[in-house]
């Protein structure tokens, strides 16, 4: 039963992260899923001359990525074969990879290589995580989900307050909302089953 409600949690995150909206607004060109954000926040002048540049954008993309690492690390728990892992690293690297204007023409391009250097990085987790021998350690695990809520908060709130340098005024999306409480209760749940573990 605990690892079911594990699972629902991080299904729950993965939906927030990937499915639903991040703001809303009264129009619909500011209603942007996470990865819209992102990419709008990308564009934004101010973001591109931040130091360092696109934070926000890198910020609301990094949930989904770690939350796909800590679906390849519980499937790893469960014995997982690891040519399904690495599997399903390449399909979402695949997923995230930047336009193939990055391959061609704008391989220069920030936001780009932001989206390369992320769709590497997964795979290569992916891959590192199939050649363990052993588990991962459930600390790294809550690390992530950790980091994932935080990426979330700090990234959110940094794309509303460049969307109102334009005047406009948006609100908090249900899937922000959703992404940042599973990822702050994955991580709750993984460290109590972990203090229980170390006690029991």
């Amino acid at each position: 039963m605990r690892r079911l409600l594990i699972w629902l949690v991080i299904v729950a995150a993965g939906i927030g992260c990937f499915l639903l909206n991040w703001t809303v607004s009264n129009t619909a060109t500011f209603t942007l899923s996470a990865a819209d954000l992102a990419e709008w926040a990308s564009l934004h002048p101010e973001a591109r001359v931040a130091s360092p540049p696109l934070m926000a954008s890198l910020l609301l993309r990094l949930p989904a990525a770690l939350i796909i690492c800590l679906v390849v690390m519980q499937l790893r728990r469960q014995r997982v074969r690891g040519a399904v892992l690495i599997g399903i690293g390449l399909i979402a690297a695949i997923s995230l990879l930047p336009p193939w204007e990055f391959f061609t023409q704008y391989s220069n391009d920030p936001n780009y290589r932001q989206q390369a250097a992320l769709a590497a990085f997964i795979l290569l987790f992916c891959i590192a995580v199939s050649v363990l021998r052993q588990d991962t350690s459930v600390f790294l695990e809550i690390g992530l989900a950790l980091a994932a809520g935080i990426s979330a908060v700090v990234g959110l709130g940094i794309s509303q307050g460049l969307i109102r340098t334009f005047g406009i005024e948006t609100g908090y999306g249900l899937g922000g909302i959703v992404a940042i409480a599973a990822c702050f209760l994955l991580g709750a749940m993984l460290l109590r089953e972990q203090v229980q573990s170390a006690n029991g």
